[in-house]
């Protein structure tokens, strides 16, 4: 009988790597599911909508009604 096995030295620097590449692809792959299970917070309407809207109200193209209506669509649009 001839035959050869690995090392002792190679056969744990083996299971190391392996190890450790097991745990790499699990902490990513964790790391990837946490980031999307997360609830982002709804992000709130640019300013700039409203300016638009209080300049069209300041120069009389729109009615303070209308400024209401649109004001109350967006916000509503936003939330969802």
């Amino acid at each position: 009988m001839n035959k050869k096995g690995l090392s002792p030295l190679t056969s744990t620097m083996i299971l190391l790597v392996i190890s450790i590449l097991i745990g790499i692809g699990v902490m990513t792959w964790g790391r990837t599911y946490i980031e999307k299970a997360v609830v982002q917070p709804v992000a709130a309407p640019e300013p700039t909508i409203f300016e638009d809207l209080n300049e069209r109200l300041a120069k009389g193209e729109i009615t303070k009604e209308q400024y209401d209506e649109i004001k109350q669509i967006i916000v509503a649009q936003n939330q969802r």
